[in-house]
């Protein structure tokens, strides 16, 4: 808990570039995103939501799946590179012990970190590597369904 403010002139620089192309990268992050949205939607795994009185920028794209672990592995084995971006929820990171909340406090919390997974979405994704990304999930589905 804490601030650091510190910015080098270098990264300065290359955030100045990046407000350059942030609405054309934006765009690009929303329709990846909805395009997944189209096409898993069907299946055993929560998508993000967008309310309609928000836009969504979509910096991640982290859905949530009872079989997280599993289905991290087999997108791993077939290509496609996923993260776990939040795997402890926050009273038990060490910063808030001392507060002495535990798992009884915060089952969904709890829950959710154990099937969170962020799926790729950065600008620079075309739409081969877009559609593998959907492809390999809805076959991790199928070859579960069939066992």
């Amino acid at each position: 808990i804490g601030y650091n403010s510190q910015m080098p002139t270098l990264t300065a620089a290359v955030l100045d570039f990046k407000l350059d192309h942030n609405s054309e990268w934006l765009g690009r992050r929303r329709r990846i995103a909805h395009y997944f949205g189209e096409r898993l939607t069907d299946l055993d795994i929560v998508l993000p939501k967008e309310p309609p009185s928000s836009t969504h920028i979509y910096h991640k794209f982290v859905i949530r799946s009872p079989q997280r672990d599993a289905l991290k592995t087999y997108l791993a084995k077939n290509g496609v590179q996923t993260r776990i971006h939040y795997p402890h929820p926050l009273h038990r990171q060490p910063c808030f012990y001392h507060y002495g909340y535990s798992d009884v406090h915060y089952p969904d919390a709890l829950r959710f970190s154990q099937s969170v997974l962020s799926l790729p979405i950065h600008p620079f994704l075309d739409d081969s590597e877009v559609e593998t990304v959907v492809e390999v999930i809805r076959q991790f589905f199928i070859d579960r369904g069939k066992r």
